[in-house]
């Protein structure tokens, strides 16, 4: 049979240059379970800790980094587990300008450590399942998006019934299911940071 891809050990950091880069890029990818293997129930709650994290501008990194400490331009957070053996879960921010890629990772290492330990509150599991509820009302009414949405699920090991059911499973998450998440996704020896600098760069 095909072969899996192995476990990782330890953290990794890549750092590029380009000149084409105006504003240096900050990117974290964890190594997450695949959506084929956690079922309807664990994708569901692996994407409500993505947009808990880094939905919008009502996500937890946005209000402490980019509102409260004003380092970042932006950041983001998401959820893939659309391959075969394991999906990807990851971070993403640009530094304000004079603000160091340091400074801005180790506020957002205080975030993910704080989420690791302690999953999310009430509060953002509501605010999260409304705007994931809202997203899927979308995709349901748009044809081709719903023909994108079937054929990846289909691909992926999913049913179309686990496409139908998406929202009572948004709706029917526990907090200590994504405390679960958290805490087994946010794992330092399973992640690769990459940096992207502008050329000249320190």
């Amino acid at each position: 049979g095909r072969a899996e891809e192995p476990e990782p050990v330890a953290e990794r950091r890549i750092i590029l240059r380009d000149a084409r880069a105006s504003t240096p890029v900050w990117r974290r990818t964890y190594m997450a379970p695949a959506s084929a293997k956690l079922g309807l129930r664990g994708d569901v709650t692996h994407q409500i800790l993505a947009d808990a994290l880094g939905g919008g501008s009502q996500s937890r990194l946005h209000k402490e980094v980019v509102l409260k400490q004003k380092l970042a331009a932006y950041v983001g957070a998401w959820y893939s587990g659309d391959a075969l053996d394991h999906g990807s879960f990851g971070i993403y921010a640009a530094p304000n300008p004079g603000i160091s890629v340091e400074q801005l990772e180790a506020a957002i290492d205080t975030v993910l450590t704080a989420t690791a330990s302690g999953g999310i509150n009430a509060e953002e599991l509501e605010h999260t399942r409304n705007s994931l509820t809202a997203q899927s009302t979308y995709l349901l009414d748009s044809q081709d998006m719903l023909a994108r949405v079937f054929g990846t699920a289909l691909m992926t090991g999913q049913t179309v019934r686990n496409v139908l059911d998406w929202n009572k499973e948004v709706n029917a998450v526990t907090l200590p299911e994504v405390a679960a998440a958290a805490s087994r996704v946010i794992d330092p020896r399973a992640s690769v940071t990459g940096i992207l600098l502008p050329e000249g760069a320190p």
